[in-house]
């Protein structure tokens, strides 16, 4: 019996960037919405608001932190990566995750919504909570570009659901098109797509599509972002960086004395670097006292804990003498055995609880979820880009304040380091850096 297999893709990508639209397909994007004035001495004021979030929304998205960090844990001690350097996107997965979750139902819908933190809550209210991310989000920081685009692809012939559809369509802004997957111009348009979302960062997420695809979801996250204070290019150079085998490396490291956020705790110290105007992106940096490990600090992250380190950084930015390595990672994952270990186990069988299409007769269940991260940290920002894909295949045949001193965060050991947007608290991006 052959097999037909859905793929569902999520892009987030930090400092690149995007493309113009298909002729075919509408591509949605959501443009910062400003307003404009010119103050007496001629200077234009940008007005931006927050993320406009309700309580329930802004509860359910600490949850679907607390998701992140079991993922991160669950990342970090896979045979694969342990002790290495990389980069997820947590949020590439929860966008993915609850894309798939729109179309499922029984005990994999329950399973998907729990894990994701979303549990309580509805799959209306939880497409709802990512309408209102798609829609808030470009408008937090008028230093900050972004911009969403998603895409659904369905194989020629087949036909989703209209209450499927639909949701895509008002929820993810989703437009649709029709292609002959098993065909190399199925494979050229979804990687031309996804080149220009991330501005040929990520030019190619798929090599071939099987005869059997049957549907192809793409989201993509474009965020351009500068540090509010710059490093001075002329300030880096080589120091050396100590592995936690004690081994050493010599590093080009960033300086600046400016201001930033910062705390230290009994087992390690935080720092949050602000973005653009400063008041809505940041990319923390928790750096574990010397004698703790990268593994000390994730394995006691919570949304929980995560909450009171952030509380500990106060409301007011500090002159802190920052040295920060200029560093670049890269990963692929297969992430099957660790969404298994967070409790995700139905969506992997095939039990017709993913009722996606008009066809009576395809009953698909997940078979691969893989994700590909990359970061570059430099003096001028953060570039940084995702890929998420989920493979689906079936089990039946379808038809067709100020300090006294001047405190010190030189990252010169192991660290961990967070993006996250302030308003919604939602985190884009979690890593580790070794060296």
């Amino acid at each position: 019996m052959k097999n037909c297999v859905i793929t569902l893709f999520g892009l987030a990508a930090v400092f690149c960037g995007c493309g113009s639209s298909e002729d075919e397909v509408k591509e949605t994007v959501v443009h910062q919405e400003e307003q404009q004035e010119v103050t007496p001495s001629g200077e234009t004021v940008v007005d931006t608001r927050g993320l406009e979030l309700t309580e329930t929304q802004l509860a359910a998205v600490a949850r679907n932190n607390d998701f992140a960090f079991n993922f991160v844990r669950g990342v970090s001690s896979a045979d694969d990566i342990k002790g290495k350097s990389f980069v997820v996107s947590p949020l590439s997965l929860t966008y993915v995750l609850s894309m798939v979750n729109a179309g499922a139902s029984g005990q994999t819908g329950e399973e998907l919504t729990t894990v994701l933190g979303f549990n309580g809550e509805t799959c209306e209210s939880v497409n709802e909570l990512c309408c209102q991310l798609i829609k808030g989000a470009p408008v937090v920081d008028s230093m900050v570009r972004l911009r969403l685009a998603d895409m659904v692809a369905v194989r020629e012939g087949l036909q989703l659901r209209d209450d499927y559809s639909s949701a895509i369509a008002e929820n993810y802004q989703a437009s649709t098109a029709s292609l002959p997957f098993g065909k190399l111009e199925a494979v050229d348009y979804v990687n031309a797509w996804c080149s220009r979302q991330t501005e040929g960062v990520i030019p190619r997420i798929v090599d071939e599509f099987s005869s059997q695809t049957v549907l192809a979801l793409l989201n993509a996250v474009y965020f351009k972002a500068p540090w509010s204070g710059r490093f001075d290019v002329s300030a880096t150079r080589p120091e050396t960086f100590t592995r936690e085998d004690g081994s050493t490396v010599e590093l080009p490291m960033m300086h600046r004395m400016d201001g930033a956020y910062y705390s230290s705790g009994k087992d390690f110290s935080t720092l949050g670097l602000p973005y653009g105007d400063g008041r809505h992106w940041r990319m923390y940096v928790l750096l574990p006292n010397e004698d703790k490990t990268v593994a000390d600090v994730l394995s006691q992250l919570t949304q929980s804990q995560w909450s009171s380190v952030k509380a500990s950084l106060g409301s007011d930015a500090l002159m802190v003498d920052v040295r920060l390595p200029r560093f670049s990672a890269e990963n692929e994952l297969e992430l099957n055995g660790v969404l298994m270990g967070m409790g995700l186990q139905s969506m992997f069988k095939a039990n017709h609880e993913f009722d996606i299409f008009v066809n009576a007769d395809v009953d698909p269940f997940v078979s691969l979820v893989k994700q590909r991260a990359a970061i570059e940290v430099s003096e001028e920002g953060t570039e940084a880009a995702a890929v998420t894909i989920a493979e689906m295949d079936s089990a039946s045949s379808p038809d067709g304040g100020s300090s006294a001193h001047v405190p010190q965060f030189h990252a010169t050991r192991p660290f961990v380091y967070i993006i996250q947007e302030e308003t919604s608290g939602a985190i884009f991006f979690i890593g580790t850096y070794r060296g």
